[in-house]
């Protein structure tokens, strides 16, 4: 009996070592074969990293569970090799096979450019990689000297370019980045930025200071991760958010004034002085008189032009009623699911409110409110999927305004594996 007992907790053993979450394998060179030593190995927006050794080979585990996981296998010199992971399927042997780069001549490309340094362009990257709120003022790129600029004057836009991973120091929330940009674009008529690339994470020690505790946890709580978790559980209300739907309706008036303008029915300048042309009843078709009027009542005068021209591009129109999880989500089959919606959500975190940085950044004289953001498909044909962590998929699709697009930076970047001390942060 007790070598049954013995044979049999043996082979749970085996089966449980089998079954671990391990990604193992070799890093080699796709065209010569040769091992490729020193390789940057991990799994991105984690702390799960390594280095691969004098032979290629690598081993990773205690892999975070999520359906879509990205592993990323990189060396400098070498074409970056990003794998789509389900954790489902660990243990895992990989051969990732890396590409060499070729030399690229800069004066070979589509768009002409002008290449820019750091004195010109780098506050601007800092801003708009780190972030404008507090916590960005306590990261620090270290290697700055490995970015290089390049500003399209046709289409004015700003690009920013990195061979070597960034290595940045979040002394905010006590992490040290190894971050691999593979996208960094401004667009100055859009007054839009965009940034995408692969993070590995370490912490600065291994007992984080109490106040990096806290302020983790204050990163946490309101963003868009705790936003994703409290739909995949379906606990928005519970957890502090507010969804309602929002349509973005052009501005018909400012549009007819706009174009009246352009045509000449408006001429000189119309916030200093200007001529109005109209048409009488008793005048036939074709013939005006030109009128200088600024009675704010008549439907065309100065005044209202200016007040006009002075309101946005868009018209927000919202619905009264709460959306919940349910009306959101489309399909429910853990280990996850997808969502998707028409035009805008707003969401709003009313555990929280806004930061005197984010009113001042947009210029704001009235007191804080509720934590309010924007989300938008970018394709909307195209569904997103999120698992229980807040990890989701495509990255690329979705867009943030107010006050995710002013915190989901950088400076306020948790891993997948973070999940707060505390419940709430009332």
């Amino acid at each position: 009996m007790r070598i049954i007992l013995l044979m049999i907790a043996c082979s749970v053993l085996h089966f449980l070592a089998g079954a671990q979450p391990v990604i193992k394998g070799h890093v080699v060179n796709a065209e010569t074969g040769v091992p490729v030593p020193g390789s940057s190995v991990f799994i991105s927006n984690t702390a799960r990293g390594t280095v691969s050794s004098g032979d290629g080979s690598f081993y990773l585990d205690n892999i975070p569970e999520s359906s879509q996981l990205q592993l990323v296998i990189s060396s400098i010199g070498y074409h970056t090799r990003v794998y789509n992971v389900n954790s489902n399927q660990l243990p895992m042997d990989i051969k990732a096979e890396l590409l060499p780069k070729v030399d690229e001549l800069d004066n070979v490309t589509i768009e002409a450019y002008e290449a820019e340094t750091w004195d010109k362009w780098g506050k601007l990257f800092l801003e708009n990689f780190l972030g404008y709120s507090i916590n960005a003022r306590y990261c620090r790129i270290m290697n700055t000297e490995d970015i290089r600029f390049r500003y399209y004057k046709k289409t004015k836009r700003l690009e920013a370019i990195a061979d070597k991973p960034l290595i940045i120091e979040n002394r905010a929330l006590g992490y040290r980045i190894q971050y691999q940009m593979e996208q960094f674009e401004v667009k100055f008529d859009e007054k839009s930025s965009f940034f995408a690339g692969y993070t590995l994470f370490q912490e600065l020690n291994t007992k984080p200071k109490n106040r990096w505790i806290n302020a983790r946890e204050k990163a946490y709580f309101g963003s868009m991760k705790h936003f994703l978790q409290a739909l995949y559980n379906n606990n928005l209300e519970e957890a502090g958010f507010q969804v309602r739907r929002m349509k973005r309706i052009p501005n018909k008036e400012k549009e007819r004034v706009r174009a009246m303008w352009r045509k000449g029915a408006i001429t000189g300048n119309i916030f200093e002085g200007a001529t109005v042309k109209i048409t009488t009843p008793k005048q036939s078709a074709g013939t005006s008189d030109t009128l200088q009027t600024n009675d704010v009542n008549h439907p065309d005068s100065l005044a209202y032009y200016r007040i006009v021209l002075r309101q946005n591009d868009f018209v927000d129109e919202y619905e009264r009623h709460s959306l919940t999880a349910d009306s959101l989500i489309l399909s429910n089959t853990p280990p996850h699911k997808t969502f998707w919606f028409p035009d805008y959500l707003e969401v709003t975190y009313k555990y929280g409110l806004e930061s005197q940085a984010y009113l001042d950044f947009y210029r704001e004289t009235r007191n804080p409110y509720y934590q309010r953001s924007l989300i938008f498909l970018a394709d909307k044909k195209s569904a997103m999927s999120f698992d229980r962590r807040g990890n989701y998929w495509p990255v690329q699709n979705i867009y943030t305004s107010a006050w995710w697009g002013f915190m989901e930076r950088i400076c306020n970047m948790l891993p997948i594996e973070y999940v707060p001390e505390s419940k709430n942060a009332k």
